[in-house]
């Protein structure tokens, strides 16, 4: 489905989120890239490459690792990284075929409601990445309440997918992102599986007035791995992006 909308995927989305989705990227890649210039970033469910740009700008000196099922989407992403020669893969994103330790941190943009297991991505991500690494989520959400929570929940349901298909996107892809966004499971889950899965830090940042958020955390220092009780949830944060 991803590849049928490839051509308009990164047009629509800047047009449907108002612009928005470019400032939440660069706010998750200076999460990401904070102390990882010497290690290699990975990014999961990398699709049209607009994360790993935002990456790879953010930490120069950083291989970005690209990430995706769709080998088509990833091969397209490429002419934006055309100056660069990082990697790619084809393969699941809760089966990581990469060693133990070799990366300084984890992104994800706006794949996190799709995943099978959020517990077998949280194992996996802390597999692969060094002690001290990163884990940065960032997706869409649903504003709780308030004036803002009605303005927003009216236009995601009932216009974003007619506005879609003005635009040349199809129907059926933005309905489906719609009711996936609906239906994901949520934060605390997410937040759950991570400190399970042996990250610490962690915490949810609201962006935008709820409209996204990002799941941020971090594998322990070696040390800290082998002993002692592990560091608390931080609660979430009213962050305006």
């Amino acid at each position: 489905m991803f590849e049928s909308i490839a051509a308009t995927y990164d047009r629509l989305n800047r047009l449907l989120s108002l612009g928005f989705d470019e400032r939440w990227r660069r706010r998750a890649a200076r999460e990401a890239a904070v102390r990882s210039e010497t290690g290699d970033l990975l990014d999961l469910a990398s699709g049209t490459g607009d994360l790993a740009v935002a990456l790879a700008r953010q930490a120069p000196g950083a291989r970005v690792l690209r990430l995706d099922l769709s080998g088509a989407l990833l091969r397209r992403a490429s002419a934006k990284l055309v100056a660069r020669s990082d990697p790619f893969f084809v393969a699941e994103m809760e089966r990581l075929p990469l060693r133990g330790g070799s990366c300084a941190a984890a992104t994800m943009g706006f794949a996190l409601r799709h995943v099978e297991s959020l517990e077998r991505l949280m194992q996996s991500c802390h597999r692969v990445l060094r002690p001290g690494g990163r884990i940065v989520f960032l997706d869409m959400s649903l504003p709780e309440s308030g004036v803002w929570g009605a303005i927003f929940r009216f236009y995601f349901r009932r216009c974003l997918p007619r506005v879609a298909v003005l635009f040349g996107g199809e129907r059926e892809a933005y309905e489906m992102m719609v009711r996936s966004v609906e239906g994901f499971p949520g934060w605390d889950r997410a937040v759950e599986a991570a400190r399970r899965a042996g990250f610490s830090d962690l915490r949810v940042v609201r962006l935008t007035g709820g409209a996204a958020r990002i799941l941020s955390g971090r594998k322990p220092p070696a040390l800290q791995e082998h002993g002692g009780p592990p560091a608390p949830v931080l609660a979430a944060g009213p962050g305006i992006a």
